[in-house]
């Protein structure tokens, strides 16, 4: 036991043992507390026999008026109120006499937190990676998941939204600007000028590659055909509307049944949206379980030949559930390495390559949400001066229309009303992507400066202008919408949220509690337990 919680102990024991002198009455004074103090505890906690490392000497019950000391206080209260001391083998006090005490501590204790609010600092914190994905998700309306594209965040007794852990490296940094510029052009439909591979490795028995990562033959997914078998679906956003080459490489039946052979691969083309989908592949379930084995020579290096010819496989391709093409494969490949051919074919590993003739951006969610406007609905705008020092200006269409993209996406992204000035240090990254890029372009450069601002990047709680340094304020309602929705949905708040903290109306209590109701009612509270 340590020195400070030896004093709280002993504390803890000569108040009970105050109450065991008989009746007191419900109110206490400070003086009958120390009279009590006196009397029950100094016969333990005194300055020669110093029990628990704790004298009597060493406290005051006029200690809580003067807010000293108070952490103690609040233990003794604890220890008090909880029956934890005095110990067993000591008198008890009555109930009365319990009550009262208790009532002295809490009251002094309650009565010098309301005269001396301190509710602490809130800490400028990161976003970490998971909440940091879902707001971005949430802000453009893009349905994708970057959370792999960043880092791992550091963590602090088992959690990693610990502001004081979530420092900011270079590196970090190089990573955010990246993914924010990959998700700002992919949120508006511009896509790569060459088609892209995107590849997705299915767990297997054995190793992929040797890297040991365990699996299953059989396959199956709530995303392809019910009647599927051998088959994996995964999820891929296309960047534009165009065609797409769909490759399933599948076992090869060798001695190394993770093996990648050239007869192993099968393809098909297909044309996809731009947007979110499901893609895979899978074969047909069979009716009737095939019972033949195969016998094998007792010798490693003799392999019995299949006597039968390798019977045909309908292997689907699977977009969104449907089945948009079927290619024949052999149900064994004999080969120089073949080792046998019990095993079921099943997929292995599935590319995704595109989009190749592209048809440009697609009519996606997201690019609805970010291009409300066109520079054409401001032909009559006035110039607006916005200080671009290396730049041209702006022209007065493009640079209102621009504004209006903007606004209302800093708002929901910084969880406040944005100032000019702030509007304009964005239309100035947007004035200087013009000079080399189209207008929509220049628009993906201002929307990924707006992902990589710090207002965006981490929570920040500003106090009144007219609050002085060191006072106490109350959070305003921004800050609570944003704090409830960090916790309950590890993202931004949502209109409705923000239309309530507007108003002002988020410190009734029934409100609120309409509010929570209704955010642990969404799909999004899974981050609730997720995150």
């Amino acid at each position: 036991m340590t020195a400070h919680t030896a004093k709280w102990v002993r504390r803890g024991l000569c108040l009970i043992a105050v109450l065991v002198a008989g009746q007191v009455q419900a109110s206490l004074t400070a003086d009958e507390a120390t009279a009590l103090l006196d009397r029950y505890c100094d016969r333990c906690h005194n300055d020669l026999r110093m029990s628990g490392n704790w004298s009597l000497t060493m406290v005051d019950p006029a200690e809580i008026a003067r807010g000293e000391n108070l952490e103690a206080w609040e233990k003794i209260l604890r220890v008090t109120r909880d029956r934890a001391m005095p110990p067993p083998d000591r008198d008890q006090p009555t109930a009365a006499e319990r009550a009262a005490l208790t009532a002295w501590l809490r009251d002094g204790l309650d009565a010098r937190a309301a005269s001396h609010p301190d509710p602490g600092r809130a800490t400028l914190r990161r976003l970490n990676r998971a909440e940091y994905a879902r707001a971005m998700r949430d802000l453009l309306d893009l349905d994708i998941d970057v959370t792999d594209a960043l880092p791992a965040d550091d963590s602090g007794y088992g959690f990693d939204n610990i502001a004081d852990v979530l420092t900011v490296s270079t590196t970090l940094l190089d990573r955010y600007f990246a993914v924010a510029g990959k998700a700002s052009r992919l949120a508006l439909g511009l896509g790569p000028s060459e088609p892209v591979l995107t590849r997705f490795l299915v767990p297997k028995d054995g190793s992929i590659l040797n890297q040991g990562i365990p699996s299953w033959d059989e396959r199956w997914s709530a995303d392809l055909p019910i009647d599927s078998r051998g088959g994996a679906a995964f999820t891929f956003y296309a960047p534009q509307d165009g065609d797409y080459d769909l490759t399933a490489w599948l076992n090869a039946n060798t001695n190394n049944e993770v093996d990648r052979l050239e007869d192993a691969r099968h393809g098909l083309r297909v044309a996809l949206s731009a947007g979110p989908h499901t893609v895979g592949a899978a074969f047909r379930k069979r009716l009737a379980l095939d019972e033949s084995v195969q016998t094998l020579h007792n010798d490693t290096d003799i392999i019995h030949l299949p006597i039968a010819p390798p019977e045909t496989l309908a292997l689907d391709f699977v977009v969104d559930g449907a089945r948009v093409g079927t290619v024949d494969v052999p149900s064994y490949l004999m080969t120089e390495r073949y080792a046998q051919q019990n095993f079921p074919r099943d997929l292995l590993q599935f590319d995704i390559e595109g989009p190749h003739d592209a048809q440009g951006a697609g009519n996606t969610a997201s690019r609805r949400r970010i291009l409300t406007c066109t520079p054409a609905d401001h032909a009559a705008a006035p110039a607006r001066l916005v200080p671009v020092a290396h730049a041209p200006a702006l022209n007065a269409a493009e640079a209102a229309c621009a504004t209006e993209i903007i606004t209302p996406l800093a708002a929901r992204a910084w969880r406040r009303t944005p100032d000019d000035r702030e509007i304009d240090a964005l239309l100035d990254v947007f004035a200087d992507a013009r000079q080399d890029a189209a207008f929509e372009g220049a628009v993906a450069a201002m929307l990924q400066a707006l992902l990589v601002s710090p207002s965006f990047l981490f929570l920040q709680e500003r106090g009144p202008a007219s609050a002085e340094a060191g006072t106490v304020h109350r959070l305003d309602d921004g800050a609570l919408a944003a704090r409830l929705s960090l916790f309950l949905w590890s993202s931004l708040p949502d209109e409705a949220l923000m239309a309530r903290a507007e108003a002002g109306q988020l410190r009734d209590p029934e409100v609120l509690e309409i509010e929570v109701q209704r955010m642990l009612d969404h799909p999004r509270a899974a981050a609730l337990t997720e995150n």
